[in-house]
């Protein structure tokens, strides 16, 4: 559909390959991005707290896992000022003497995959803090 809209533009004609795919990907995003934010506040709630809560699993791959899953909703609602407690949230996991390491590691994971996936707004300096 996009590719079809875009090939129209002469630009397009001289543009690696690249270009389109990542011109393809951004729309993917924004479509599942969209798809998220119309879903009703109560099942993003459910799964925001399962994801955090998986962060914990004994299982480091199911913790890492749970981090991209943290990340990539962190990704979408940060920007349009959804999940305004993650970052104190993620904050107090790895602060907190009585966390399982396994729990830790995910949310840095979680954070590091979080600060990777976000562009700053720079007009909204206090946004994640």
């Amino acid at each position: 559909m996009y590719v079809n809209e875009l090939s129209s533009h002469h630009w397009l004609i001289h543009d690696s390959p690249k270009k389109l795919a990542h011109i393809q990907e951004s729309a993917r995003q924004n479509e599942y991005a969209n798809r998220w934010l119309s879903t009703d506040a109560a099942t993003r709630d459910k799964i925001k707290r399962e994801s955090l809560v998986s962060l914990g699993s004994p299982s480091a791959k199911a913790g890492g896992v749970a981090a991209q899953v943290v990340a990539a909703i962190a990704a979408v609602e940060i920007p349009h000022d959804q999940w305004p407690d993650l970052i104190g949230s993620l904050l107090g996991f790895v602060n907190n003497p009585q966390a399982a390491t396994n729990l830790k590691i995910a949310t840095l994971q979680a954070i590091g995959f979080i600060c990777e996936s976000i562009v700053c707004n720079f007009n909204r300096p206090n946004l994640l803090f």
